[in-house]
């Protein structure tokens, strides 16, 4: 929980930075420079929902879809990141809209089976649509608390002796809307973020990526990426998840801040 409100805060802070071009995680965070080398035992997480135009003011959740690509990119990440030479522990796919309004319903679909299915005949539930048994409301803590060996009495020289076991979390959140259809069509007033509405007349998709010290909840690093008039397919979303992933030094690599 206490991961999860920090992140939800975050969220908030990294609308500030859109349109910035002046903004290097570099300079936000210049001690990662020294605390990379410590890094080890990598966790990657990933929250995803991408939202399609139901009937009226209705939504449409792939679920299914979602939970596949969330697979698909925790995988690739580990890729890249055992390429700078961290070590990864695990990877979790572990929400379905875990940060947007608890308010949003939607029709939702939850197997491959459903995807075929007529609009009426979707289910209809409220966010958020999936969370992983691992990191449910009620289990987040203990899932922290298993991977902490700090004891918050240490200085900070021995806390990075110690090590940094961090999750890379990595949030998703888009619209698709077909090509063609009108302004008053493709707006739906229940996607809101954290209770702030966004409306939005085009297809688009916003990435953020925080390294968050699961022994201190310290974030050691974060980046985001705002991309309207992309659609938020699998594809698209990989290579820009992958491109802020890439920004990531490696973990003996000499950087100058």
């Amino acid at each position: 929980m206490k991961i999860y409100r920090m992140i939800s805060i975050l969220l908030v802070a990294f609308l500030l930075y859109f349109g910035c071009a002046s903004y290097s995680p570099l300079k936000q965070y210049p001690n990662f420079v020294t605390e990379k080398q410590y890094i080890s035992n990598c966790s990657i997480l990933t929250d995803l929902i991408i939202t399609e135009s139901g009937k009226k003011d209705t939504l449409v959740i792939d679920v299914f879809e979602g939970k596949k690509i969330g697979k698909i990119l925790t995988d690739s990440i580990k890729s890249v990141i055992v390429k700078k030479g961290y070590s990864v522990e695990k990877t979790i796919p572990t929400s379905v809209g875990r940060f947007i309004n608890k308010e949003l319903s939607a029709k939702v679909i939850e197997i491959e089976e459903q995807e075929s299915k007529n609009y009426n005949d979707l289910p209809l539930k409220y966010a958020p649509f999936y969370i992983d048994s691992t990191f449910e409301d009620t289990t987040i803590n203990n899932a922290i608390k298993k991977n902490s060996e700090y004891d918050t009495s240490k200085d900070s020289i021995n806390f990075i002796e110690s090590g940094i076991k961090p999750i890379i979390f990595v949030s998703i959140q888009g619209k698709k809307i077909p090509v063609g259809q009108s302004i008053l069509e493709g707006v739906a007033t229940g996607i809101l973020t954290l209770g702030m509405v966004s409306v939005y007349s085009v297809s688009y998709y916003v990435v953020h990526i925080w390294l968050v010290d699961s022994t201190t909840s310290k974030i050691i690093w974060s980046d985001s990426s705002y991309n309207k008039g992309d659609t938020p397919d699998q594809k698209s979303i990989i290579k820009t998840v992958l491109k802020l992933i890439q920004k990531i030094p490696e973990k003996y690599e000499q950087v100058k801040v």
